[in-house]
């Protein structure tokens, strides 16, 4: 499957970055599709761009800090000269 998707998009997967994780799996079949794959094993909580990864992701505390990294930056928009609706816009697309 992921030699057809990089065959269909042209891309390559850097397996030194690509990592695996799994759910109620049997550990030797972890390790059998980790190693034919050329993939780490990662557990949680791991991170990803920043954000934090959880098994737990529904949790509200969970999204504590990404929420107030969010608010930070909001927080500096006010001191610049967008009008409203351009404050609207550049939120939507970091959204």
């Amino acid at each position: 499957m992921l030699s057809k998707f990089t065959q269909a998009f042209g891309t390559k997967i850097n397996k030194e970055k690509s990592e695996i994780f799994f759910f109620n799996t049997q550990a030797a079949a972890q390790i059998f599709l980790a190693h034919t794959m050329g993939f780490r094993i990662e557990i949680f909580p791991a991170k990803y761009l920043g954000i934090i990864l959880n098994e737990h992701h529904y949790r509200v505390a969970n999204w504590g800090p990404l929420i107030s990294k969010i608010r930070k930056k909001m927080d500096n928009w006010t001191f610049r000269s967008l009008n409203t609706t351009n404050r609207i816009i550049l939120l939507k697309e970091v959204l």
